[in-house]
């Protein structure tokens, strides 16, 4: 199966790709999006494009399903052009798409389709959905489905599976609540949130695809806490939400919304709207959906263990002391971009960028990388300590390794070079971080 993936540079997708490059029927993935994606492998190709442009047919060519993720969430725009992307982008997809030859189709919706309204009975599958003017975001998983509604029925051949997950909570979270919880703290918000770990989310997506399903399937975890359930399950820091800060934040969300600047103040209201569990068991039994994080407490726990907060200052020493000229053998004469995902509180973004063995290190995600080396940051430092090696560290299942072999070898070289200058320091900097090293 060749699967195209559109928004495969973001948080979704990157998930969904990972997963969707393990599946033994499935031997080239196309990333469509407007900035390349993060991971690194053979089957992976990107396709950079906007989905409002008619001439996106091409990246269709020959591909035998699409799972359509690009979509706004809650960056502030112009209502024509939030629309223009999130509702016309998708109905051109889905057009160009099957024009192509495309008959499989699996979109990620929302629950937000059923709208962000207070309601007390217990949300499945066959809940009327309510076309919630008052969020835009909601107003447009209404209407893309609205003319799914009537366009499926009338293409012969077409499946198409609407996974409709709730608030997705994982290690890159790109809008402000991730910016909150990256500094380990949480409003005190007065509703239980609905929310699923994204990767819970990207396992039911590929399910999806491989069983070519079709329907709806809502996605969330059970028991959903509120900021104050959350802050306790977790060990978070609570921020206080009195009626005063929240007309103030309310106030703020809007005079920068009407600037074009920040987030949808309609996410800010949604946090006090009443919303009543969503039922999965559909997605259970019909996907085998089984979430690693089921409820509430778990899917906050499992982001305080893996999402980064603040590099550890070990690591930006470490790698500090590196001398400028450093080289990487065995890549003399090749350009690697190489992307360390250092996972967990102290974990962060470093890349190695190799050009004809020379290596300059910055802290950011390389697009595309090359070579992809996923661990905890203490496994890194006891990678760098020499405590383990890279073949250990792999065998045990602490290190993933993606794509060409530049990041085993980056790794590798790097420990030796540090080990090489604990043992003998010349300069007085390398003294000190010989000194430190000992501290870890």
């Amino acid at each position: 199966m060749k699967v195209v993936v559109t928004g495969g540079a973001g948080q979704l997708g990157t998930l969904v790709i990972r997963r969707l490059v393990l599946e033994p029927t499935v031997s080239e993935v196309i990333s469509l999006d407007i900035r390349p994606p993060i991971v690194a492998h053979p089957k992976v190709h990107t396709a950079i494009g906007d989905v409002r442009d008619p001439g996106i047919g091409q990246h269709f060519a020959g591909a035998d399903a699409v799972i359509h993720l690009a979509f706004i969430v809650t960056k502030v725009m112009a209502k024509a052009d939030f629309e223009g992307i999130n509702v016309g982008g998708s109905k051109n997809v889905f057009e160009t798409a099957y024009q192509a030859g495309v008959r499989r189709f699996v979109y990620a919706s929302s629950v937000a389709a059923y709208g962000v309204i207070d309601r007390t009975d217990l949300v499945t599958e066959d809940t009327p959905r309510a076309r919630d003017e008052s969020f835009a975001y909601a107003t447009c998983k209404y209407d893309v489905e609205a003319f799914l509604d009537e366009w499926e029925p009338t293409h012969p051949g077409v499946h198409v599976a609407r996974l409709r997950p709730s608030v997705l909570v994982g290690t890159r979270i790109e809008h402000n609540l991730g910016i909150a919880l990256r500094f380990r703290t949480l409003p005190a918000l007065p509703q239980p949130v609905p929310m699923v770990w994204d990767d819970d989310v990207a396992q039911a997506f590929v399910a999806a695809l491989i069983k070519d399903a079709h329907g709806a399937f809502n996605l969330s975890c059970d028991d959903p806490l509120n900021g104050e359930g959350l802050a306790r399950a977790a060990e978070l820091r609570l921020l206080p939400m009195p009626e005063r800060v929240v007309r103030t934040t309310l106030a703020l969300s809007d005079f920068l919304a009407d600037h074009g600047v920040g987030v949808d103040p309609a996410w800010v209201r949604a946090t006090s709207a009443q919303l009543t569990p969503y039922d999965t068991s559909r997605a259970k039994s019909l996907l085998g959906w089984n979430p690693m994080c089921p409820n509430g407490a778990s899917v906050i726990r499992k982001y305080v263990e893996l999402a980064p907060s603040v590099l550890d200052p070990r690591i930006r020493l470490l790698l500090g002391a590196l001398p400028k000229n450093s080289t990487a053998p065995g890549l003399e004469g090749s350009t690697e971009r190489v992307h360390i995902d250092l996972m967990g509180p102290q974990g962060g973004d470093v890349a190695f960028l190799v050009a004809n063995g020379d290596v300059e290190v910055s802290y950011e995600v390389p697009r595309p990388p090359t070579s992809v080396a996923i661990l905890k940051s203490h496994h890194f430092l006891d990678l760098m300590a020499g405590r383990t090696d890279v073949k250990a560290a792999e065998a045990a299942g602490r290190l993933k390794l993606e794509g060409s072999p530049a990041a085993a070898l980056v790794l590798t070289q790097l420990a030796a070079q540090l080990n090489e200058q604990r043992r003998h320091p010349s300069t007085l900097g390398e003294r000190a971080m010989s000194l430190f090293s000992k501290l870890f």
